[in-house]
Formats: structure tokens, C-alpha cells, sequence
């Protein structure tokens, strides 16, 4: 998949998720780069591959957490069908990862899968949430830890 260009049609209109949505769209595009920049060897790209899903990893399970809080609070009513689509992703992203660190799994299907979920998931299901957390009083002063 090409870079992805971070655009208003992402936007939830929830200042800190949008933040943490471009970061994960930054993260992807690293990856992109990684995937496809020249480098010195392969062991060399193995590196940074490995450090970026790492951050990856980290940063989705960080944002799922903080985005299903705001959810509960907010008294979405499709909380649960939003957090098992949440657990499904994770679940395919350590497949994925696995996979990968087996050698059994070229990064570019990864991100290929990356890169069509996150956006996917961000102009659907997290809109449809987004008028419920934008009511919540102070949403402003809720920063993550991330």
C-alpha cells in the first residue's frame, strides 16, 4: 500500500483520538518506508522492522485501551461490538506478528492489512462513536498516557 496521506475524512472530531490516529498512521507509514527504502542488508531492515511493529503493537493496544474507556464512559451503546472488533485486531495483529518473526510472512502483507483495517476502522466504527465521547464533560482534559 502506498503512504497514507492523513486527511480531514479521518478526523472523529475528538482532539486526543485523532492524535493518537495519525500516530498510528505516522507508524504505519514508517513501516511503509521500512518495507520499501534501500538499506545495507536485510538484517539490517529486519532490525527496524522489528522495532517498528514493536511500537506498533504498543501504540494500538495503548489507543484501543484509552478509545474503549471514553466509549464506557461516554455509554456508547455498541461498546461491546466495538471492543470485540478491538480483541479481533489484536488478535490478527500478533498472527501477523508472529508469523513474521517465524519468517513465514513477507511485512509487506502485514501492512497491507495494517493499513486497510486502521482506516477502515477509523472512518466507520470510530465515527460512529464519536458523537457519543463528544458529549462527555471535560473530554478536552482526558489525555493518554501515550
Amino acid at each position: 500500500m502506498a503512504n497514507i496521506e492523513w486527511s480531514e475524512k479521518y478526523w472523529t472530531g475528538i482532539a486526543e483520538i485523532d492524535r493518537q490516529h495519525k500516530t498510528l498512521v505516522d507508524l504505519i507509514n514508517i513501516m511503509d518506508q521500512v518495507c520499501h527504502r534501500a538499506v545495507n542488508s536485510e538484517a539490517e531492515r529486519r532490525i527496524m522492522m522489528d522495532k517498528v511493529i514493536q511500537q506498533l503493537v504498543a501504540y494500538t493496544l495503548n489507543h484501543f485501551s484509552y478509545e474503549e474507556n471514553l466509549m464506557k464512559e461516554s455509554l456508547y451503546p455498541k461498546f461491546i461490538e466495538h471492543k470485540k472488533s478491538h480483541e479481533t485486531m489484536i488478535h490478527a495483529i500478533q498472527k501477523y506478528k508472529s508469523q513474521y518473526e517465524k519468517n513465514n510472512l513477507n511485512p509487506e502483507a502485514l501492512l497491507e492489512f495494517l493499513s486497510s483495517w486502521l482506516l477502515n476502522h477509523i472512518m466507520k466504527s470510530d465515527q460512529d462513536y464519536a458523537p457519543y465521547v463528544q458529549k462527555l464533560p471535560n473530554l478536552n482534559e482526558k489525555k493518554s498516557a501515550s
